[in-house]
Parts: structure tokens; sequence; C-alpha cells
């Protein structure tokens, strides 16, 4: 059976901590592998689309790094992203997406604000800071579809990201009775799961990657938004192919800065990004997309 053409807006902010690769997780959506698939297409559009196309052009294509998004330049990307060549369709093959790329320094804030406060200069500052997170939190709730990216899974890792996201579960249970609450739905993705060390977890990333390596955030998370969570992995740089798992990415030689700073994508013409639609596919419809390479 030939599933009909339907189309479903998606309007979805995406966060995560410093260089956990929100900017370049976008701009993979205009890669040439993504793009050159029979079947598929993804389009993108609005006024602030030529930032993703400099990206791609002056940055990840010279092998440099991505610059990271500053607070005052946080803008919203339109994506119409057309799938035919997935396994089943139930809800729909096209959809509409607006992303919202939102600074790494969001996601810090919250715990510089109401997890580990005190380390401003003056109390004037730390109050400032605090109504900021909570201006923000407000914004963030006239969005019902989230996306957070994360890449690191240390033991002190999970201690943090357990408590920042223990603050969030608390607002989102005071805000219960909003609309975009009720209906929410956040998609957890563990970027860069093109490392070696992650990648036979891709196929079950809930199980394989969050559940073990994650396991006090992954425990809350199941435990307080229960349906509305579901765990990802994608890989913005993807690898070599299908038949070449090497991952398509060096790092440059900077021993004075950590790897996930100096990683590069190491062939431009063979980009094929991993498992970057299938969180957006959730987001929309509430399904899984079963198509490994998407």
């Amino acid at each position: 059976m030939i599933p009909t053409t339907k189309s479903i807006p998606l309007q979805m902010c995406i966060m995560g901590p410093r260089a956990s690769g929100k900017t370049t997780y976008l701009a993979s959506l205009l890669a040439p592998g993504l793009k050159e698939q029979d079947g598929n297409g993804i389009k993108a559009g609005g006024l602030k689309l030529h930032k993703l196309e400099d990206i791609i052009s002056n940055f990840i294509k010279q092998k440099k790094a991505v610059p990271p998004t500053d607070l005052n330049e946080e803008y919203d990307y339109r994506f119409d992203i057309a799938i035919q060549n997935a396994k089943r369709f139930r809800q729909a093959n096209k959809i509409q997406l607006s992303a919202k790329d939102l600074s790494g320094e969001r996601f810090d804030r919250i715990f510089d604000a109401f997890i580990n406060p005190g380390s401003r200069k003056s109390l004037k500052e730390q109050q400032e800071l605090e109504q900021d997170v909570r201006e923000f939190l407000i914004q963030c709730f006239t969005m019902n579809r989230w996306m957070f990216m994360l890449t690191e899974w240390q033991t002190g890792k999970d201690e943090d990201y357990f408590k920042v996201f223990q603050w969030l579960c608390d607002r989102i249970d005071e805000n219960s009775k909003l609309r975009s609450i009720q209906t929410l739905r956040i998609a957890v993705v563990m970027a860069k799961c093109e490392r070696g060390e992650i990648w036979g977890g891709r196929l079950d990333p809930e199980a394989d990657l969050f559940k073990i390596r994650l396991h006090k955030t992954y425990n809350l998370l199941k435990t307080r938004l229960k349906k509305k969570v579901n765990f990802f992995a994608c890989s913005a740089y993807g690898i070599l192919g299908k038949y070449d798992p090497r991952p398509n990415r060096f790092y440059t030689e900077d021993d004075g800065i950590h790897a996930e700073y100096r990683a590069r994508l190491r062939d431009f013409d063979n980009w094929n990004p991993y498992g970057v639609i299938e969180p957006i596919y959730w987001l929309g419809t509430g399904e899984n997309l079963h198509n490994e390479f998407l």
C-alpha cells in the first residue's frame, strides 16, 4: 500500500551543552549524502538559511571548527523534509520543520543559576542570571517539542545531567496545565555516535547507551517524563560508507584542546549523516522511523 502524502508541521527547540554539535546537526540536514538519497529530499528556507550555508561552505568543508552559537544569535531554521523510502508509514512522509538553535550556554546557565549557585560575583548578578533562565524557559514552554543533544557519559557528567534534568522536570510539573506541556515530546539524542566506543549501541540507544552509560539521568527521565521522552543516537558526520564503518571525521593536532572540540569532517564528498531524521520524525509523529541511515 502506497501511503498518501501527508505533511506535518513541527516547531522545536534544540538544546544541549556547549560543543554538543547542535548547529552541526542542523547543518547536516543539508549534507550531500542526505540530499542525494533516492526518493528523499530536504529543502531549507527562511531568512537565516545563509548562516547554515556559510557554516557548511566556510567551516565544515574547509575543515574548520564550527563556531559556537551566541546567545544573541539563536536563529530559527526551516526545513521541508520529504521521506519516501522508509520501511513503513503511519503518520506522514513530509515534515515542515522549524528548528530553533539555542546556545549551549543556555544549558550551562541553568546549572550556574540553580544547580551550583553562588559562583556569580554579586547577589545582583546571580538574581539577574536566575531571572534570565526563567524567561528563557517561558519561551521554551511556547513549544511542545524539545530536543536535547548530549555527547558525554562519564560518571561526573551523568550526575551533572541528572541535576539539570531534575530541575527541568520540576518546572515541567509546575506548568503541567499548559497545553504545550500536556502535549510535550522530548527527544534526547546521543550525538557523535560515529565514535567507535558507542557506534555499536546506535541501533538501540535507549538500552545500550543511555540506560548503561547515563543510568541515573535515564532513570530520572523515564520515571518523570514517561511517554513524553524517547532516546536516539545520531552522527552529523557519519561514517565513510555502508561497508566502511570508520568515522568520517578526524582530530586536529592540538593536544591542548579536548578532542570533542578538534573533530573535523574528513571527506566532504562522502558526507552521509547517520540517524539525524529519526528524532525529528518521532517528535513530529510519535512513531519511530524504520530506516537506519536516515
